[in-house]
């Protein structure tokens, strides 16, 4: 009898957190795979490759896969997501993805496979061998060496590419049909038209990511030459004819390039957008403004990269096109600080934890966006994207920025995740010490680059002028380690918390969004009442209304039902038109 509890609390286990399909379950499950991929992969890409541990397996999952699967369904008003068994094994095949490329990160020689994220130039690398970090060999014909390696790393890259392509189509139908009645699509957060637009970007940017990694494998285990180029330096023309060109897989690379950073930026984008009208007390100056733009970036995305295969080096006039699209995309990113410059002025702002990580995000989403105008300049560009200023532009938009999101969205939907609030003393300490230390790494990598240090070398000081900026270099070192170490304490209060922190009710921020009118923490199915939409999400500060805020189920002229979140009372003629 004994044997037979153990064994029915074991299957409940399993099915009420494992296998669970609950669009909540499945978002804590990408949050606490996201943190684990985060220290575990965090470790092994400080010794090898970071970029696509950060990508796919940190900077999406923390996002979009924890904070958009848990957020999307309570924000429109929907019991669940459209697919529910599709979001559960979305998020179990990024697993067998994170192991593939970590093992392939430990096989001897796993410096070559970098050659699968890589879209620099081949002839550099090429001529210089053993000099940079960025090895092609891998796909110039020496199969030989780091094989199994390569394999490990398409295959791996394959899954994740599916499972994202998964959570976006997930996340596509149920915001088109999902919604509550009155959840016209200008009365969704900022939020949700960030994962929206990320969405559809995602979905044509992964196809691209699984076949050309399908391809590369198909080469390797096959010998067909997609990118295979047994030939490339060879005086034969016929047997030239037949081989593939590693130029190819660096083509392909640029059609990922922009799109993800749209993929990583535009959930940000709508989370901060939240975070800031909550904590302002203010209306978002210019939501419908905000929401084109999100769509702008997203669409100058595909834009960019069908130019920069197309017209990149063909002519100076293709290059300057490609630059003023680019400064486009930063120009729309650099409205929305103004727009959440123009929010807080005037306004009642409360410096709480999530508010102080949204101040951070707009200090490092304008530093990386200055940094990458060097990028966009016709002129400079060849040097700048050797110069190891060009540093500043790649982990101030992604590590920095990504961070500063991700926390703020943490600490801001914590209460309705676990019904309780974590500690905003340690929150505060938490954030003074990754936002200094964060600039401490990347505004010395300015004067790095402004001192002609080369990037992507092993290592740079060898040569005589590079070791004069040698100690800059250890304090960008000593501040990335403090930055992984002071997340230590994000870690313990996030987890003293779940179990001892102060215990909240439906809408301790006192927000208009549609999540706050369920339950802290919802139950299956999310709301205990219909919910109905009559108004938009950021109606703060209305003078002719007894509060500061108006939440979007409080029907015109009437009031929430005590306790509850929902409608005491809803006339017929009150209720909104219902959405076909």
């Amino acid at each position: 009898m004994s044997a037979q509890r153990v064994l029915g609390g074991i299957r409940d286990v399993v099915t009420t957190y494992v296998l669970a399909t609950d669009h909540k379950t499945v978002g804590l499950q990408f949050l606490f795979s996201s943190l684990i991929w985060f220290f575990v992969g965090g470790t092994l890409a400080w010794a090898t490759q970071q970029t696509p541990i950060l990508i796919y397996f940190v900077a999406i999952p923390a996002l979009s896969g924890a904070l958009g699967s848990y957020l999307i369904p309570l924000m429109i008003g929907a019991d669940d997501l459209a697919y529910p068994t599709l979001s559960l094994v979305s998020h179990w095949l990024l697993w067998p993805a994170f192991l593939l490329v970590a093992a392939g990160m430990l096989v001897p020689q796993a410096m070559m496979p970098y050659a699968v994220m890589s879209h620099s130039t081949v002839l550099h690398d090429v001529a210089v061998p053993g000099e940079s970090w960025i090895r092609l060999q891998s796909i110039l014909g020496e199969w030989s060496v780091g094989e199994a390696t390569q394999w490990l790393w398409c295959v791996g890259l394959i899954c994740a590419g599916l499972a994202w392509l998964m959570v976006s189509v997930n996340f596509i139908t149920t915001i088109a049909q999902c919604r509550a009645p009155g959840m016209f699509l200008f009365r969704m957060p900022l939020t949700v038209w960030g994962l929206f637009s990320a969405a559809i970007l995602q979905l044509f940017t992964w196809p691209v990511l699984v076949v050309g990694a399908a391809m590369q494998l198909v080469d390797a285990l096959l010998g067909t030459s997609f990118y295979w180029a047994d030939s490339y330096f060879s005086n034969s023309a016929a047997r030239h004819a037949e081989s593939g060109q590693p130029l190819h897989w660096q083509e392909l690379n640029e059609l990922l390039a922009y799109p993800m950073l749209g993929i990583i930026f535009l959930p940000a984008l709508g989370m901060i957008s939240d975070v800031i009208a909550t904590f302002s007390r203010r209306s978002l100056f210019g939501y419908r403004a905000l929401v084109l733009l999100s769509w702008s970036i997203a669409s100058l995305g595909v834009l960019v990269v069908v130019q920069r295969v197309v017209v990149w080096g063909e002519s100076r006039i293709g290059e300057f096109s490609l630059g003023i699209a680019i400064g486009a995309m930063l120009v729309a990113g650099g409205v929305h600080v103004f727009h959440w410059l123009a929010t807080l002025w005037g306004g009642r702002i409360e410096f709480r934890t999530p508010m102080l990580f949204a101040l951070g995000f707009i200090s490092l989403f304008t530093l990386g966006g200055l940094a990458a105008v060097w990028g966009i300049l016709t002129t400079p560009n060849v040097g700048m994207q050797t110069a190891y200023s060009q540093g500043v532009y790649g982990m101030a938009s992604l590590a920095g920025v990504m961070a500063m999101a991700f926390f703020a969205g943490i600490y801001f939907w914590f209460p309705k995740m676990f019904g309780r609030q974590m500690s905003e003393f340690w929150g505060k300490v938490h954030f003074a010490l990754t936002f200094v230390f964060l600039q401490g790494a990347f505004v010395p990598t300015h004067l790095l680059g402004g001192g002609s240090l080369p990037r992507g070398y092993v290592d740079s000081y060898r040569y005589e002028l590079s070791t004069q900026i040698l100690p800059l270099n250890r304090v960008i070192a000593i501040c990335v380690l403090a930055t992984m170490a002071s997340q230590l304490i994000f870690i313990l209060n996030f987890l003293c918390s779940v179990f001892w922190g102060q215990r909240v009710g439906r809408n301790p921020w006192n927000s208009n969004t549609l999540e706050w009118a369920a339950p802290s923490p919802p139950g299956r199915g999310n709301f205990d009442f219909q919910p109905w939409v009559y108004r938009g999400a950021y109606q703060y500060g209305n003078p002719a209304h007894p509060r500061d805020f108006q939440p979007q189920t409080e029907p015109p002229g009437g009031r929430l039902a005590s306790g509850q979140g929902g409608l005491e009372t809803v006339a017929h003629s009150e209720a909104p038109e219902v959405m076909g």
